[in-house]
This record gives structure tokens, sequence and C-alpha cells, in this order.
């Protein structure tokens, strides 16, 4: 058994010995939407089901992965806010929610990784 996202890349000799090929496609609107509300759960935040719609539909064309990505670099935002000296002393609580803003900008730092040539 195999998986890769680059099957393009996999010289003859591999794809012989892998009899059955099956396409597994990205995520669609409202699996993104759920995938970020599980993502997200463990986490302080102030979003709303209208702000994890409008970020699940800003995601189109982005992987599983890249939506952990998305939601990892998100979750540190609130921590880069925070001056360094204070860091080791400060407790977690007092760290801002994650914000839509936060992920606005983890979404522009963060391209999907699928280009719409390799669907």
């Amino acid at each position: 058994m195999g998986a890769t996202n680059r099957p393009f890349d996999l010289d003859e000799a591999a794809l012989r010995r892998m009899t059955k090929r099956i396409y597994i496609g990205l995520p669609d609107l409202p699996a993104r939407e759920e995938l970020i509300k599980k993502m997200i759960s463990s986490v302080s935040h102030n979003l709303g089901l209208a702000d994890m719609l409008t970020i699940a539909q800003k995601t189109e064309g982005y992987s599983s992965a890249d939506l952990s990505a998305v939601v990892k670099d998100a979750a540190m935002y609130p921590l880069r806010d925070v001056n360094p000296e204070n860091l080791l002393s400060m407790n977690k609580d007092n760290l801002r929610p994650v914000s839509k803003a936060d992920f606005l900008n983890s979404i522009r730092a963060t391209p999907p990784s699928v280009s719409s040539a390799t669907i």
C-alpha cells in the first residue's frame, strides 16, 4: 500500500506494483468547514459559524494537509503578538483568542500545495 500526492514522479517499476489506483479528491466546502472546526476546537478562538464558512470558502483548492498548516499557523498569531521577554512568565490563558483576521493572514501566507493542473 502506498500514497502520494505526486503520482507523476513515480517510475514505471513502482507503478507496476500498485495494481489498484484510487484518486481521492480535495475536500469540498462542507468537508473543509468541518476540518477547520475540528482542528481549531482545542484552541481559544472567537470564530462564529459565519467566520468558519468564510474561511472554508477562502480555502478552495486546499488539501487536508494544507488546511492543517493554515490552522496551525493561524493559532500561532496570538503567540507572535506577545513580547518575547514576557513569553516564559506568561500564562496561556492571557493569550488573545485566534481571530478570523489570523486565518485570513495565514491563508495569504500559505498557498495551496495542489495546482489545478495537477488535479
